[in-house]
């Protein structure tokens, strides 16, 4: 099989200062006790524990660093940002409890969570409490249909399912692709649907979806029949595993085309995760 890779995810996203600004606006908007002095509580739930562990480690330090400048520079009308971790566990459930608990500390932001199968709970929970919400990597459409006090700061994959589907037929010329589908991501589910539909009404064929469940670390059992499938594309639609799944593919396969997409950091963070080795290009 000779194809060229492309993912959707990985993407760093430098604007932390912005979602924690943007939430401050919001959140004053809710009414305070006059004269009170003291700090505001604000949520971070991101998975501290589990499968998302590690890719949301970027998030993590992200938000942590935005709230240690804006308290440097004086907090908030002089009021500093209390930030409070809550860990998803890396997992739906997880992301509901989380939420309730920052209900129940009566924070006035909830800052996450980073994938969609987390933070559409944590939404629910949020609009519920009337506690505004800010996601920097959800990109669910649903999320923000949730309610009024739901917002994120990145494309939602209604776009960019369309953009990669658009990329792969007339940039890349491709007439065919297979595509990796994570059962268990609400993410990859539904952006590998959008991909799809797009893909085929410009003219293309998606001629095979592999079915797989990220918490499953081996993922030989469907690499291999994916490289007996001859397609112009692949198409991985779920979050750090997709770099392990491509540096099997290319182990196989040495002519697979690397380099779509943000495919070198996703790999990195699988040889962390996976303890894979690298060959040289």
């Amino acid at each position: 099989m000779t194809a060229r890779i492309f993912t959707s995810t990985g993407r760093r996203w430098p604007a932390w200062p912005i979602v924690l600004l943007v939430a401050v606006v919001v959140v004053w908007s809710r009414p305070v006790g006059a004269g009170k002095i003291e700090p505001l509580n604000l949520a971070a739930i991101f998975s501290l524990t589990g499968l998302g562990a590690n890719a949301n480690r970027s998030s993590v330090l992200g938000t942590r660093l935005a709230v240690d400048d804006i308290n440097t520079r004086g907090g908030v009308l002089g009021r500093n940002l209390n930030l409070i971790f809550l860990d998803n566990m890396s997992t739906p459930i997880g992301a509901s409890m989380a939420a309730n608990q920052a209900a129940v500390a009566g924070v006035v932001g909830i800052i996450g969570a980073q994938w969609s199968s987390h933070s559409l709970p944590i939404a629910e929970v949020a609009q519920q409490n009337r506690i505004p919400m800010i996601s920097n990597f959800s990109t669910h459409p649903d999320l923000t249909s949730i309610g009024e006090y739901i917002f994120r700061v990145c494309y939602n994959d209604n776009f960019q399912g369309k953009v990669m589907a658009e990329f792969a037929r007339r940039d890349l010329g491709a007439t065919t692709a297979l595509v990796f589908v994570d059962l268990v991501s609400d993410y990859s589910l539904v952006l590998s649907r959008i991909f799809r539909s797009h893909f085929e009404s410009l003219g293309g064929t998606v001629v095979r979806e592999i079915e797989y469940k990220a918490k499953n670390e081996n993922y030989e059992q469907i690499v291999g029949p994916a490289t007996e499938t001859q397609t112009d594309v692949v198409f991985l639609s779920g979050h750090e595993e997709s770099g392990a799944i491509a540096h099997r593919l290319q182990a196989i396969q040495p002519d697979v085309i690397r380099g779509y997409g943000n495919l070198t950091t996703l790999v990195a963070d699988a040889v962390q995760r996976f303890g894979l080795s690298i060959r040289p290009p």
